[in-house]
């Protein structure tokens, strides 16, 4: 088993860091608005997901992960605006086909990740006019990302990386299409005999448990929603209790937690913690936040685990070949 290279995250987790603080700042120079900040800053953040390694990364595969988190951040939510059944109709095809379609893990990554952002933003949609604004933004955030690993590791050795092959693409594609649509008909169910809320988490916590399952799916379906649960319950102490409503405090802290989730990348259950408090970081900033979005957050976890764990019994049972 090789050995983990702590400093490696680190350093990884501070680039990025330094990279989303920076395209805050720019912005900010620029006169924007604090909410209006919060979607860019998430376009860099999900651009280093989807990206994300501590070895060397090809500048072609940097653009290409930040161009399709901006692009699938700006048709979700404007789609989502004025066409949610098409969004919803699209976000399982696109979903399907983001683990179908590639043949690295590299590129999976980058196309499960937009997948992830249309489905977001089209549950968090906004206007064609809010949308071009993003968009200018966004070729932006692409350029800036760039350049920005460009000036990192352009000295680094490309020869000692490879694209790593993906597997099983039809299984995980079949389990995601399956769930997602599940997850749909149980979201419109619950949209009209329930008062939960952010109904898009069930299938948020589908793509997040295929994507990172590495054929265990059931097994990490259990485990998210465990991690979930208990980072719910740590939120409603920190933001309920602990932190004072200030933009700048909150935004302060989703900054370290963006840091952890990086740093602390080579432990999954570390790293899913902290995207959990990020989320709701978030959440908070934009006004969406109160105790009982986490107990939503904990019963919407475990449906979206039961559902994968459903779906890939049913699947084994009729025995997909893998």
């Amino acid at each position: 088993m090789s050995r983990i290279d702590y400093s490696a995250f680190a350093l990884e987790g501070f680039k990025i860091t330094l990279f989303c603080l920076g395209i805050i700042g720019l912005l900010k120079l620029f006169g924007a608005a604090n909410e209006f900040l919060l979607i860019p800053f998430n376009m860099a953040v999900m651009s280093a997901a989807a990206t994300f390694s501590v070895s060397k990364k090809n500048l072609a595969q940097v653009s290409l992960g930040s161009s399709v988190v901006v692009i699938s951040t700006i048709l979700g939510g404007v789609l989502g605006f004025y066409y949610p059944w098409l969004a919803s109709l699209i976000t399982i095809i696109y979903a399907g086909l983001a683990f179908y379609l590639p043949k690295t893990k590299s590129k999976t990554n980058i196309f499960v990740t937009g997948s992830l952002m249309f489905l977001i933003f089209s549950a968090l949609p906004f206007s064609l006019q809010a949308g071009i604004k993003y968009a200018f933004v966004g070729a932006v955030v692409v350029v800036a990302f760039t350049l920005f690993y460009w000036l990192f590791e352009y000295r680094k050795d490309a020869n000692n990386t490879k694209p790593e092959p993906t597997q099983a693409n039809f299984f995980m594609a079949l389990a995601t299409i399956s769930s997602l649509t599940l997850a749909w008909i149980i979201s419109h169910y619950l949209r009209a005999c329930s008062t939960l809320s952010h109904l898009y988490w069930i299938g948020l916590t589908i793509l997040m448990v295929i994507q990172g399952s590495q054929q265990r799916t059931i097994y990490t379906a259990i485990k998210r929603i465990a991690i979930n649960t208990f980072g719910a319950i740590i939120v409603v102490f920190l933001f309920g209790y602990i932190v004072p409503p200030n933009f700048w405090i909150n935004f302060i802290l989703l900054v370290i937690f963006l840091f952890l989730i990086f740093s602390l990348g080579f432990s999954y259950f570390l790293r899913v913690f902290f995207i959990e408090l990020f989320v709701f970081g978030f959440a908070h900033l934009l006004g969406d936040y109160h105790n009982v979005v986490a107990l939503d957050r904990i019963i919407l976890t475990c449906i979206g685990g039961l559902i994968v764990i459903t779906v890939t019994l049913m699947l084994y049972w009729i025995k997909v070949d893998v």
